[in-house]
């Protein structure tokens, strides 16, 4: 009986693991996605044409919302990759989107495209290492391996695609707002917050 409850619990770790694990994949992807889409309209049709897109999709994002929360609408993906917590509010997914174009409206592409990767790629790092080997608590759930992890992944992207003084301002302003953050949504926080640090360490370190 003992070794079935123990199998039982050990399965519903699993697949509770595998649950997040799809969820941010899922996150990783629509914001990268976002990105990817508006960078290529923009250099083909112009800022116009991607503001335009980016306003099609913010009111795809907001009816999406409204038929779930609201109305009550059954969409699979949505119900499958949701948290408790989610279920009369605002979804990650969503957070993840409107970060992403409060990013590409308000900075530089390539500031917004490493703003964004920092969330959408280390969220994936930091959650599941944290998961998996987080011990030592920093900030609520949050622990020591995973923000350690996904500060290594930060600096290592800032640097990857900006200058010295850019990419370490926004990988350390990334890595302290996702740890900081509980209530407030990480994936609309983040984007933000460094992109902000890229603009300003853009603006006077490198003048």
């Amino acid at each position: 009986m003992v070794n079935g409850v123990l199998k039982r619990s050990a399965e519903k770790k699993q697949d509770s693991y595998a649950r997040e694990v799809a969820r941010k994949l899922f996150h990783a992807a629509v914001m990268l996605g976002t990105v990817l889409a508006s960078s290529l309209i923009f250099q083909t049709y112009g800022i116009e044409a991607m503001k335009t897109f980016l306003l099609y999709l913010l009111l795809l994002v907001l009816l999406t919302e409204w038929l779930v929360i609201d109305v009550g609408a059954y969409l699979p993906l949505y119900r499958e990759l949701e948290r408790p917590k989610e279920r009369h509010r605002m979804h990650g997914s969503a957070y993840c989107l409107i970060g992403s174009l409060l990013a590409i409206l308000f900075f530089p592409l390539k500031i917004a495209f490493v703003a964004t990767m920092m969330v959408a790629i280390t969220e994936v790092v930091t959650g599941l290492v944290g998961m998996k080997w987080g011990r030592i608590r920093v900030c609520g759930p949050k622990t020591l391996e995973g923000t350690a992890s996904g500060l290594a992944l930060n600096i290592v992207i800032g640097l990857a695609f900006l200058p010295a003084p850019v990419g370490l301002a926004m990988a350390l302003t990334a890595t302290v707002v996702e740890a900081a953050v509980n209530i407030v949504d990480d994936n609309l926080a983040v984007p933000v917050f460094a992109g902000f640090a890229g603009q300003i360490a853009m603006a006077y370190l490198l003048h």
